[in-house]
């Protein structure tokens, strides 16, 4: 099953970070028996066969049990995962801002389908612009060839919807907004106006980057394909996005290297945003 797979996965990139084992330990006891006349023995034998298919009884009871016995904690857990995006309570406008760059959702389980996992050629779409203007999902089968070998040009030109621009010294740059790529231009080298949002100095750098760098350095350093997913996310006709949903899963591994379903809120500390237009101002 997929999430068994997947659970693997997360667990594998936890351990990746900080790896340690537990060992378990067992220790066998011996009895001395002792000689007794032929009368104790053969009454003792008489009193262990009683005992013997009383225990055969009591043993026969137990395996019922344990057959009528619920599901274990684990296995509840595992039905608690979904494999649709829409099935997620996810953060509203009104939940920001958070006081972290990113939480994990679905138990950090992305919400691949088994046949999204089968696809073994390298590939990346977009989804097209809204009628409001705004970007769509974008998803990938990452894969070294894929990577670009130039540098990134300008990309000055592109106002992605929400752009208003700000200049704060609070702001790691000054600058408020990026135009952050859904999947990164280290990816792909895409750079097209569908894989560009407006996106916080904090959204970008503190919270996508990381798990950026990381997908990018799994690709091209042991030459693996990653499962990637990017979805923005717009309440109503608002214009800026307040957060997205970035899945990763290593596929030549079942997920062992990489797994990853977090949510990523567009916020920046110290600036009330507006979603519905991108307008912004300093909290007093």
């Amino acid at each position: 099953m997929i999430h068994k797979r997947l659970m693997v996965g997360m667990m594998s990139t936890v351990l990746l970070l900080a790896a340690c084992e537990p060992v378990d330990e067992a220790t066998d006891t011996e009895e001395d028996v002792t000689d007794e006349s032929v009368e104790t023995e053969e009454a003792e034998a008489a009193g262990n066969e009683t005992e013997e298919d009383e225990s055969e009884e009591e043993s026969a009871d137990s395996d019922s049990e344990e057959e009528d016995m619920p599901e274990s904690e684990s296995d509840e857990a595992d039905t608690d995962l979904v494999y649709d995006i829409n099935a997620v309570d996810l953060p509203r406008p009104e939940d920001l801002p958070l006081d972290t760059v990113y939480i994990e959702i679905n138990d950090n389980i992305p919400f691949f389908t088994n046949e999204e996992l089968e696809v073994s050629e390298p590939f990346h779409t977009y989804a097209p612009l809204d009628e409001l203007g705004r970007v769509g999902v974008a998803e990938a089968l990452l894969d070294v060839d894929l990577m670009p070998a130039e540098q990134r040009g300008s990309i000055s030109h592109i106002q992605p919807t929400g752009w208003n621009q700000g200049n704060y010294e609070i702001v790691s740059g000054n600058w408020l907004y990026n135009r952050s790529h859904l999947i990164g231009h280290q990816m792909t080298g895409y750079d097209g106006r569908d894989n560009l949002m407006t996106g916080t100095r904090q959204f970008n750098v503190e919270g996508m980057l990381p798990f950026e760098n990381f997908v990018a350095n799994v690709v091209e350093e042991s030459e693996m394909q990653v499962r990637y997913r990017i979805t923005p996310l717009f309440e109503g006709e608002n214009l800026l996005s307040h957060g997205i949903v970035m899945e990763g899963f290593s596929v030549d591994d079942d997920g062992e290297t990489l797994t990853f379903n977090i949510f990523v809120p567009n916020q920046q500390d110290g600036i009330e945003l507006d979603y519905e237009t991108g307008d912004h101002a300093l909290i007093e």
